[in-house]
């Protein structure tokens, strides 16, 4: 099968073995970090593709048969934001601000929800993704080792830009950067999708396969050299083997919910520093980190409460003059800058999508690896988002993400009972040479009772 033949805008069921051409753009575009100046608007290669394709999404997105809760939250969530920032800055001197805000917020998501419908198109996504990330592995080694990034060392010779920020070494490597804007992005972007490739890359292909996909995608990520994306990673890797050790005991899944709440509670009555404290000293690659992270929770939270309701806006924040303007925790920037309201409706909008996908009922084999590789993604990028934030292309990343999986909770059974036994296809053979087939059993009793017959 060829290029042309697997990436095709066309989304119709027959085509449900190819790969959106609009997706294909959409993640291509984040390996040229290249800037295009018109105005005071900074146009980004991926910004070009959602402004282009905009009209088209949203009108496919109209159109699907079945919204979902979810939907109408990320929707709400942005209203809020540009309420925001409308009376932060006024209407006229927030209007790049908000385009830019909906552009990056609600056209990804809808692109996931377009063209991410069943489980053959998350299958198929999972194996493009990987090639993209094979793609940043010899960037991300190549950056460790001589401390240039390619793409941004090639590119500008001809265009301007990102800027080359300056990092520090770890283990005795530059941090990779790769095509994107901070070292830790490049970590973030990999790691969202290791649960995706470990699950739907090769489902049926032996385990081995899997690991070693996987295992690349890992040498991806770990280039970056950065603890916030590899505690998402932990927590992916975590919930894969807890799933595969207690695959036999049912209701496993609360156990560890139980366990883990407990663990966090006793530690917060009796430990002398907070979990969250407790966290940033221990999961990152250096003190400095550390402090940095728990002064920004510090004051970012104190900074809510100076303005609970419509928040800061996306500019300054209250803090002392030594500590620096970037707030490194996704869940806190969405409180500074939109207040309460925003910090708990980003909140619930993860959880949201995370319970109403766990909670889908009468899965198949099928809908349940893609459930897992969903659910275990969002678990990664919630962990890592208290130690990171998302902006540009790998905020582009976490819409896109969150909207990957919501088809699975209108899906059929009968709909994904082809996939399933594709998948399952060389065990169910095994299964049938051990013992008769049902129909050839039908059979012998069938000619048992004529021969009763004829002799009475």
């Amino acid at each position: 099968m060829n290029m042309a033949t697997r990436f095709s805008i066309h989304d119709k069921t027959k085509s449900d073995n190819r790969v959106s051409l609009i997706i294909v753009l959409l993640f291509t575009s984040f390996l040229f970090p290249i800037v295009i100046n018109l105005g005071t608007v900074k146009f980004l290669p991926y910004r070009l593709v959602l402004i282009v394709t905009a009209i088209h999404i949203l009108n496919k997105f109209l159109l699907l048969p079945k919204k979902n809760f979810v939907d109408h939250l990320i929707i709400f969530y942005t209203l809020w934001c540009t309420l925001c920032i409308f009376i932060g800055f006024g209407i006229v001197n927030s209007m790049e601000r908000v385009v830019i805000l909906w552009i990056e917020s609600v056209i990804p998501y809808f692109i996931a929800r377009v063209y991410i419908t069943n489980s053959q198109t998350f299958m198929n996504f999972a194996k493009f993704i990987f090639l993209i990330i094979l793609v940043l592995i010899p960037i991300g080694l190549f950056e460790n080792l001589t401390a240039q990034s390619l793409p941004i060392t090639i590119l500008g010779k001809i265009f301007q830009t990102i800027p080359y920020v300056d990092h520090e070494t770890r283990l005795g490597l530059d941090r990779a950067q790769g095509p994107f804007d901070h070292p830790i992005l490049l970590g973030v972007f990999c790691f969202s999708f290791f649960s995706v490739v470990f699950y739907l890359s090769a489902p049926e292909k032996k385990i081995l396969t899997r690991i070693i996909k996987s295992t690349l995608v890992f040498v991806g990520g770990f280039t970056a050299l950065s603890s916030g994306p590899l505690a998402g990673l932990g927590a992916q890797i975590g919930l894969i083997l807890w799933g595969a050790i207690f695959r036999s005991v049912h209701g496993r899944w609360i156990i560890l919910t139980v366990g883990v709440l407990s663990v966090y509670t006793l530690i917060s009555l009796f430990a002398n520093s907070s979990p969250i404290e407790i966290a940033f000293r221990y999961l990152t690659f250096n003190p400095g980190t550390a402090w940095s992270r728990l002064n920004i929770w510090n004051f970012g939270y104190a900074s809510m409460f100076n303005y609970p309701i419509f928040g800061h806006g996306p500019n300054e924040w209250t803090r002392p003059f030594w500590l620096g303007l970037s707030i490194d925790m996704f869940w806190l920037v969405a409180g500074v800058r939109y207040g309460f309201p925003g910090f708990f409706l980003n909140l619930i909008i993860v959880g949201a999508a995370f319970f109403v996908v766990a909670s889908k009922k009468n899965k198949s084999h099928v809908l349940s690896i893609c459930s897992k590789a969903y659910l275990f993604s969002l678990v990664g990028l919630i962990v890592a988002g208290w130690s990171v934030h998302f902006w540009n292309a790998t905020y582009v990343t976490y819409m896109f993400v969150l909207g990957s999986g919501i088809w699975i909770v209108n899906s059929k059974e009968e709909e994904e009972s082809a996939e399933s036994n594709r998948i399952e296809g060389p065990v169910r053979s095994s299964k049938m040479r051990r013992q008769p087939p049902v129909y050839a059993r039908g059979a012998s009793r069938r000619s048992d009772m004529k021969e009763a017959t004829t002799r009475r």
